[in-house]
């Protein structure tokens, strides 16, 4: 017969193998409602999404554009002053800036949709450009490249001329540059003439307010004279910052969907991942590929998309990833992150023929094509 302290002791065990249970089967469960789980890659913190998104209710309201402007019915308004819309850009106001890259003029916008300026023009004197597809306004200056001078023209928000900013090597001139939330990136070309007339290092860098470089953060080497056109090969490669210097970059590849994050120093802190199917080029794509590339006797090569399209950064920073998606899908989707974390797919209304951006705290889409653009409060 057990003693009653021996009958204790089974019921105690008996207990604790239930609690152990009871915790097992809760641990278990949480690990099947987490959309994600996390591993270690020597120091290295990697996220692994799984497709199902961690906020199901998170949504984007663009019901209502904060403000539409039709450069269409501003032209037939104003003759003299047609205007044809090849880059937007907006300051922290809510004023908005329009590139008529034909005639190398600016025109300025108030927040109602009335002009209140217009800035530049054609030339190389001071306060003039040529040849300019993009510029950026930023902390009340607006910046625009004059690549023939190697040098960037710097202009207030009213459209007066400041002064210009000179590079002595084409090495150190940002070619091509691009507002990222606190954060302006550029790429810088190299040439490489003993590989080849038309070989380049190409250096994707980040600048301060001044247009100084700051880091380099993606470098890679390709030759403009190469007469097949790489599908796979991304002509300006993205990155995104968050308000705390927080970098992130897209791995351009086939057979995953990958970004890794570093800090300021070059140090990668995650490598974030999210499942992902390969999706081929069809038949019909790369026939109208071909035929863009036909005009300058250029053949392609590549049979799969990149999985990444581009990333960019939203005023919560959140990062928001523009995947490929098969031929017949005709939605813009936009996959967005939190902390590494996939969060949602949301769909933003645009046409195919529409650039999605996030400029200041707007959420801009405007459309070359057919001159008209709007922005979203978000």
């Amino acid at each position: 017969m057990k003693s009653a302290f021996n009958k204790t002791e089974d019921v105690m065990k008996k207990l604790t193998i239930v609690c152990a249970a009871a915790v097992m089967l809760l641990v278990s469960c949480a690990d099947k409602n987490l959309s994600y789980k996390v591993e270690d890659a020597d120091g290295v913190r990697v996220i692994i999404n799984h497709n199902g998104p961690a906020d199901p209710d998170l949504k984007i309201d663009m019901s209502e554009p904060a403000l539409t402007l039709d450069l269409n019915a501003v032209s037939e308004a104003d003759t003299a002053h047609a205007v044809q819309l090849n880059n937007v850009e907006l300051d922290a106001r809510g004023n908005v800036y329009v590139l008529d890259s034909r005639r190398s003029e600016i025109h300025k916008f108030d927040p109602a949709g009335k002009r209140v300026k217009i800035f530049g023009g054609r030339g190389t004197g001071p306060g003039e450009f040529l040849n300019v597809g993009f510029f950026v306004v930023w902390h009340d200056t607006v910046y625009v490249p004059s690549p023939q001078q190697l040098k960037i023209i710097k202009f207030d928000t009213d459209g007066n001329f400041i002064t210009d900013k000179r590079y002595s090597k084409s090495s150190e001139y940002p070619g091509t540059f691009w507002k990222t939330r606190n954060f302006v990136t550029g790429m810088s070309y190299t040439p490489v003439p003993e590989e080849g007339p038309g070989m380049v290092i190409r250096n994707l860098n980040l600048f301060d307010d001044r247009f100084n470089c700051l880091r380099t953060f993606r470098e890679d080497k390709f030759d403009f004279q190469d007469p097949v056109f790489d599908l796979n090969f991304v002509r300006n490669p993205c990155v995104s910052v968050t308000s705390d210097s927080m970098v992130y970059l897209p791995r351009y590849s086939e057979n995953e969907y990958a970004f890794d994050v570093f800090d300021f120093e070059g140090n990668k802190k995650m490598t974030v991942k999210k499942r992902y199917q390969r999706i081929p080029y069809t038949e019909g794509e790369l026939a109208r590929i071909q035929r863009q590339l036909d005009r300058n006797n250029l053949t392609a090569k590549g049979r799969f998309k990149n999985s990444i399209v581009l990333i960019t950064m939203d005023k919560y920073d959140r990062l928001w990833v523009q995947a490929a998606l098969p031929d017949a899908e005709t939605r813009r989707l936009y996959d967005i992150f939190k902390d590494g974390v996939y969060q949602n797919t949301v769909e933003v209304q645009a046409d195919s023929t529409d650039i999605v951006d996030f400029v200041e705290d707007k959420l801009v889409v405007f459309d070359a094509f057919n001159n008209k653009m709007k922005y979203y409060n978000y």
